[in-house]
Parts: C-alpha cells; structure tokens; sequence
C-alpha cells in the first residue's frame, strides 16, 4: 500500500511539473520569437499552464491524503468515533434490540446498563442468544485502582465493587427464569484499561481513560466482519480461552504469605 501511495504521488508530482514546464516553454518562445500580438497569447497560455500545475499540484497532495484516510478507514472497516460512549449507546441500543446470534462484553461493572437493558438482553438470552461478560475481580486491587483513577477524588467509595458484585446474583435469577440460557461470567484480576461490546459481528471499542468517568471516553465502532472488528474479536476469544488470565470463579484473591527471613545468630 505504501508503494503504491508513493507511485500516485510521483506520477501525480511529474504530471504537474510536465505541465508547468510546458507553460514556462510557451512562455519563453512567446517573448524571444513572437510580436506584440503574439506575445499576449503565449504568454496568456504560459502563465495558465504553470498555475494550473501548481494549483493542480497543491490539490493533488491534498486529495493524496484524503484517499489514503479513506483507504486506511475503509480497510479497518471504521464506520464511527464517538466523543463519548454515552453517545455512542445510542447507536449500540439499536443492534442490541436486533441481536440475534451473540452478545459479548468486556466491562468494568453493568448494573446501569442491565437495569436500562436488562429486558432486551433476558429476551435474546431467552430467545437463544449466548452471553459472554468479562469483568474485573471485585476484590481485585486493580479494580479499586480504577475507580481512584476515575473519580479525581483520590478515593474509593466500593461502587464500582458493587456494580461487579450485582452480575452474579443478575446471572442466578437469569438461569433461574431460563434454565437452558447461555450466559456466562469471568473475572480477571488486571488493570481494566477498555470497554468492548459485539453485537453478532458488529463491534464497539473505547479505553478507559485516566480521570475521565468511562461513559465519557471516546469510543469507536467497527462494522460486521471487518479487519478491526475482526482484530478485537479474536482477540476477546484470546482472553476468555486464557485460564491464566480469566476465570468463572468470584472469589477474592489468594495472599500469598511473606516468608520470614531466617537471620543466623552471631557465632
């Protein structure tokens, strides 16, 4: 791709200053060989043709690099960048009432979100479709971390620990009403550093960022089986296959206890 972006630009480039040059010809045969009459004309024509290829010249650089944008925007199948993921929620609402196949996720807490969806998603579930969710240990310090990260305050008040804790007890009265739903839950024990939403193959990708509550942070979408859906796609599978990285049990983590250090008596 990049050989064949620097080839448009040499051909782009040499056209142009063929055309400048062919001006600055005209221009120069008008003044040495041409009258008073004829030098008017060639040195109209001339002077036209080395600002048209230098306009020509300009522009062409500037639509060079509005392709290769687009190119790179096309490739990676990039359809939205959302300011914020409240904003983008509202786009993401209505493939989830379409969900027909799958719906995975990778957040930090969703009580929000399952008390505002909780009667779409427990219709697909009921319906077929498989739920995956990702999310931190609640007693994870990673998870406390975050929630200091993002509050500005420098303090952690368990809420994001709460909103963890919820999934569960969502996930029994789930299985409870629909007894063949596939739904399941996994916990890991790292810095959550981004959020992530499929929907059958249609995917949403945003960070969490650094003093910035995580319904405020830019996210982006990626359509059906394109070259970045398919990228965060395989790599979710990546994560949710590791058992060293991710695990169905909600249990606060082991600590490991400090050996005491043997120091020898002074002989």
């Amino acid at each position: 791709m990049k050989t064949m972006d620097k080839m448009k630009r040499m051909n782009a480039t040499l056209l142009n200053f063929v055309f400048m040059f062919a001006g600055g010809l005209i221009f120069v045969l008008g003044v040495i060989f041409g009258n008073s009459t004829s030098l008017v004309i060639t040195n109209g024509i001339g002077l036209s043709f080395v600002s048209t290829g230098l306009v020509s010249m300009i522009t062409t650089r500037a639509l060079i690099k509005v392709s290769q944008a687009r190119e790179v925007i096309e490739q990676w199948g990039m359809l939205n960048i959302y300011e914020t993921r409240a904003v983008m929620n509202e786009t993401s609402n209505l493939y989830l009432e379409k969900c027909g196949r799958h719906l995975d996720i990778i957040a930090i807490g969703m009580q929000s979100f399952i008390d505002a969806k909780g009667r779409v998603i427990e219709d697909k579930i009921s319906k077929g479709v498989a739920v995956r969710i990702l999310t931190c240990q609640p007693h994870s310090a990673c998870l406390a971390q975050r929630e200091k990260d993002e509050s500005r305050a420098d303090v952690v008040t368990g809420a994001m620990k709460v909103s963890v804790l919820y999934l569960p007890d969502w996930l029994e009265e789930i299985r409870g009403k629909h007894p063949n739903a596939n739904v399941e839950i996994r916990y890991y024990d790292t810095y959550p550093a981004y959020s992530y939403l499929r929907i059958d193959e249609h995917v949403f990708w945003g960070p969490n960022l650094f003093e910035k509550a995580s319904q405020q942070a830019i996210s982006f979408e990626f359509g059906n089986y394109s070259k970045g859906a398919n990228y965060f796609s395989e790599y979710f599978e990546e994560l949710w296959n590791n058992r060293r990285f991710c695990s169905p049990d909600i249990r606060e983590p082991r600590r490991i206890r400090k050996k005491t250090p043997v120091t020898e008596g002074v002989k």
